[in-house]
């Protein structure tokens, strides 16, 4: 289970205004472990680039093998952004922005 925590001492400008929710934490439902922080927002920059302001985290989906979380971030004043974290090297990589997203499980794909 991916959640996120909100930060209420590091508040980050996302063009929206400022947000604390900036960790995202997996906790394992199987075991009795600690959650983990696998993420932490960060203060940046507006255009799409490696310095993009990367805050206001919600929409929290995993991929079909659980390697990978998909999320949407606030990013813009007009729009948010989507991104991938690799919940393995804990790179993030920027997808699109606008609308939404939705991962689809192998056995749920609509009808070709």
């Amino acid at each position: 289970m991916v959640f996120v925590r909100r930060t209420p001492s590091l508040k980050i400008d996302t063009g929206l205004g400022d947000t604390d929710e900036n960790e995202l934490w997996v906790a394992e439902t199987s075991v009795k472990k600690e959650p983990r922080r696998i993420l932490i927002g960060h203060v940046s920059g507006f255009r799409v680039d490696d310095n993009l302001v990367l805050a206001g985290f919600g929409s929290l989906q995993f991929s079909s093998d659980a390697r990978r979380n998909y999320f949407q971030a606030q990013t813009w004043a007009t729009s948010s952004s989507f991104r991938v974290l690799d919940l393995n090297s804990g790179d993030v990589r920027y997808l699109y922005n606008r609308g939404g997203i939705e991962v689809l499980q192998k056995d749920k794909l609509p009808d070709s």
